[in-house]
This record gives structure tokens, sequence and C-alpha cells, in this order.
């Protein structure tokens, strides 16, 4: 869970902030904002009426500004958005995520990887204890949205914490054992051996219990190698058959892609978050 509300005070970062009109509707853009040393991107439309709260996680290698083309979508539909630069990424003081995840021989470490993930889960709450205090910020529905390694934590985020409403893991997957099918990626027994450990103890498809009473839309393509698709789809349908009276609200689309967003993707997303308002 975050920090507690008086040492958040004490942590709280503005560095540089200015303020801008982001389209027709009068709305705050915060840039170069950090709480707790995460730098933060904000867009909202400023008419003093209480916000759903949606945090933004980018993909592997990403930054904040991949959702600049998002961004003001979602604001103008009536949540406060919030985008951040996961650790590693971005303006995040410290190593970058390669010099976190890369071998001698400059193999990706899955383990390392999945690890770096959990850690920013802990910032999503830190996150959440900063913006809950706002005025602004309906605390009823506070929702998340991730793509690849931002849909990973956010899967990460909704088990750790249970203030999380709302949830859309994008090409994204519960189960952490998988091994991309991609020669940058290290595969050996010894990995396989260690990231089925780390999996077995961290993978939120072993929580069941964190998914109920949630709404969640998650979408994947059917073609994807970065993760088992049909995994996914079983996950989903055990929510379903087995827990469906406690997870009434929750869905995954397939979609014939790979490990990427469509037009028709994003369209469905931003249906389903108007239904969620």
């Amino acid at each position: 869970m975050g920090l507690q509300s008086g040492l958040i005070l004490m942590l709280i970062a503005a560095v540089g902030s200015s303020f801008t009109n982001c389209s027709k509707h009068k709305k705050t853009v915060s840039n170069n904002y950090k709480i707790d040393e995460i730098p933060v991107q904000v867009c909202y439309i400023d008419d003093n009426h209480k916000k759903g709260l949606l945090i933004l996680s980018h993909g592997f290698n990403g930054n904040k500004e991949q959702w600049s083309d998002r961004i003001e979508n979602f604001a103008e539909m009536g949540y406060y958005v919030l985008a951040l630069d996961n650790r590693y990424h971005g303006e995040r003081k410290g190593i970058t995520i390669a010099e976190k995840i890369l071998t001698n021989d400059g193999m990706i470490d899955i383990v390392k990887l999945r690890k770096a993930i959990d850690e920013n889960a802990q910032d999503i709450s830190t996150l959440i204890d900063y913006f809950s205090a706002n005025s602004l910020i309906d605390t009823s529905k506070i929702g998340m949205m991730g793509i690849s390694m931002g849909g990973f934590i956010t899967y990460s985020s909704l088990v750790r914490d249970p203030r999380i409403s709302f949830a859309i893991p994008i090409i994204s997957s519960p189960y952490w054992d998988d091994i991309p099918e991609d020669a940058r990626f290290l595969d050996s027994a010894e990995t396989r051996k260690n990231l089925e450990a780390y999996a077995l103890k961290n993978s939120p498809a072993n929580r069941f219990e964190r998914f109920y009473d949630r709404k969640i839309f998650a979408l994947i393509g059917m073609n994807d190698t970065h993760f088992n698709p049909n995994r996914v789809v079983d996950f989903y349908d055990k929510l379903k058959l087995e827990h469906g009276t406690k997870c009434p609200d929750i869905k995954l689309n397939r979609y014939n892609v790979g490990h990427n967003v469509t037009e028709t993707m994003w369209q469905d997303i931003e249906n389903w978050l108007s239904e969620e308002l």
C-alpha cells in the first residue's frame, strides 16, 4: 500500500509546474510535476465537478508522453487523467530500464523485468494516496489503464490496492511465467526455473479474490507472442464460470492482432469508459 497522507505531504515535489489550456474546453495540464519523485502529467476539465481518477501506465521503454494523443479525449469524457513515467523510464531518476534488466550479453532478463513491473505497482498506490485528497476526485471511481508492460503493472496494482475500482489492462496478461517469443529475451533452464518460482508467488492470476467486485475491461490480440493469449482467455472464462456472482462486471475482448493496439480497440476502450461514468 502507498505512503500515509502525512508522509506524502512531506515528500511531494512540484518542480517547475506550468499550466496550459489543452483544448477548446478549459483544462489544466501540468508539466514537470512530481509526486514523491514520480513524474506525472495531469489533464482534466476545470469545471469544479468531481471526477473519476484515471491513471495511465505506458509500455516497455516508453514514457508518459506516449499518451499525448489520448489524454485529452479521456479528460473530455469527464475523467481526471494522470499519466506517469514508470520506474526506469522517462524522467525518472536513477538507472534506465536497460541497465535494470539486461544481462552482460545484452539479453533481457524476464525475471528482472517482472520484478520491475511489481515495483511500479507501489508507485500507483503512492499516487492514489496523494490524489485521493484532491477535492476534485471521486474516490469511489479510481481506475487504471496500461499498455503492454503498463498492462502488467495494472494487473499487479489491482491485486495490491483495493481502492482501484476499475481497470483496463491492454495486450497484457495476469500470468507472469510466459517468456516472450523474441530472441532478445534470455531463455534458459535456469531462467525458466527462477521465473516459475517468482510467478508462483507473484502472478496476479493466482489471486482470484482480488478481482472480485471490480470493473475490468481487458483487451488482447490472439496472435500476441509476448504471452499466451489462450491462457488469458481461460483465466477470464474461469472468473465468469466459477466466480461469476462476484465478478459480474468483468469483460475480455479478443482481436485478430498481435502485440499492438488498433483504432478499433481504442474506440472500444472509449466506449467502455463512457459507460463507466
